[in-house]
C-alpha cells in the first residue's frame, strides 16, 4: 500500500511538472513571436511535422527563420499576418511544413536534440534560472555603472579642456583627442605604442593625454571590475553550458524560460533574458 501510495505521488509530481514547463514554454514563445524577427534574434523551439514523409520533429530554431518558413510555405509576406498566426498556435506550437526550403531553413533533417536529461538536470539541481536572473540583474547594475562611467569621462574632458583654455587656445590635435576620448576605443589608441604610426605624436598631445590617464585611471579601474565580474557570471552561468551542450542548452533552457539569442556579431549564441 505504502509503495503504491508513493508512486501515485509521483506520478502527480511528475504530471505536475510537465504542466509547468508547458506553461512556461507557452510563455516563452510568445514573447520570442511578439519581439519578432531582427538581425540578432531570439531561440525558439516548435515542433515540426514534415508533411513529406510523415515524420514529426522538435526543433530550436531563431525566430527569424521560423517567419521565413512560413512566409516560404504560405505564401505569406505580411509578418503581422504571420504573427498572429503564430500566436494562435501558442498552446502547441506545432507546425505542418511540406515546402522543403522552408523545412532546410529550420534544419529539419539536420537537427538533433542531445543531452536533454542532463541540461534539465543541470538547469534544476543547481537553480540555474535564479543564477541567470542574478547575471541579468547585474547587468542592469554595470550598464547604469557604464552611464556614469561615460558621464565622468565628459566632465574630466571638459576640466582638462577648460584648463587649457584659460592659458592658450586648444591646437588641432588637442581638440581632436578631447572629442575622441569620449569613446573608450581611444585610451589605447592614444597610448598603446602599436597604434604609433596611425597617429600625431607632439609634446602637447603627449601632456594631455598623461593628465588624461592620471585623472580617469580610477574609475576606468572601478568600471573594468564591474565588467570582469560580469564576464566572470555571464561565463559561469551561460557560457560554459552552450561550449558544453550547443544549441541543445538552449532548447532545454527556453522549455524553462531562459531565452537565448543568435547575435549578428560573429555570429555569437547569447543569453538574453529569463522570464
Amino acid at each position: 500500500m505504502e509503495k503504491m501510495t508513493g508512486l501515485v505521488f509521483f506520478f502527480f509530481v511528475c504530471v505536475s511538472l510537465h504542466a509547468q514547463n508547458s506553461n512556461t514554454s507557452e510563455k516563452a514563445f510568445i514573447n520570442v513571436v511578439k519581439e519578432g524577427p531582427s538581425t540578432g534574434p531570439d531561440f525558439i523551439v516548435v515542433k515540426i511535422n514534415n508533411l513529406n514523409t510523415g515524420t514529426s520533429k522538435e526543433v530550436c530554431t531563431d525566430v527569424t527563420s521560423l517567419f521565413f518558413a512560413l512566409q516560404v510555405e504560405t505564401k505569406e509576406d505580411d509578418n503581422n499576418k504571420i504573427t498572429q498566426y503564430l500566436l494562435s498556435k501558442s498552446a502547441t506550437r506545432t507546425f505542418d511544413l511540406r515546402n522543403p526550403e522552408a523545412l532546410d531553413r529550420l534544419d529539419f533533417n539536420l537537427y538533433t536534440l542531445h543531452d536533454e536529461k542532463k541540461i534539465e538536470s543541470l538547469i534544476t539541481n543547481q537553480n540555474l534560472r535564479d543564477s541567470l536572473r542574478k547575471l541579468t540583474k547585474f547587468g542592469e547594475v554595470l550598464s547604469s555603472k557604464m552611464d556614469d562611467y561615460y558621464d565622468k569621462r565628459q566632465d574630466i574632458l571638459k576640466e582638462i579642456s577648460d584648463s587649457i583654455k584659460k592659458v592658450r587656445p586648444l591646437t588641432d590635435e588637442e581638440a581632436k583627442r578631447i572629442g575622441d576620448l569620449r569613446d573608450r576605443y581611444y585610451d589605447d589608441y592614444y597610448t598603446k605604442p602599436i597604434y604609433d604610426r596611425y597617429r600625431t605624436v607632439s609634446a602637447n598631445g603627449e601632456f594631455l593625454m598623461k593628465i588624461w590617464s592620471e585623472k580617469i585611471k580610477r574609475y576606468k579601474d572601478e568600471i573594468s571590475k564591474y565588467e570582469a565580474e560580469s564576464k566572470r557570471m555571464y561565463d559561469k552561468f551561460f557560457q560554459q553550458y552552450y561550449k558544453m551542450f550547443g544549441i541543445s542548452f538552449c532548447h532545454v533552457a527556453f522549455k524553462y524560460g531562459i531565452i537565448t539569442y543568435f547575435g549578428d556579431e560573429n555570429p555569437k549564441v547569447g543569453f538574453s533574458r529569463v522570464l
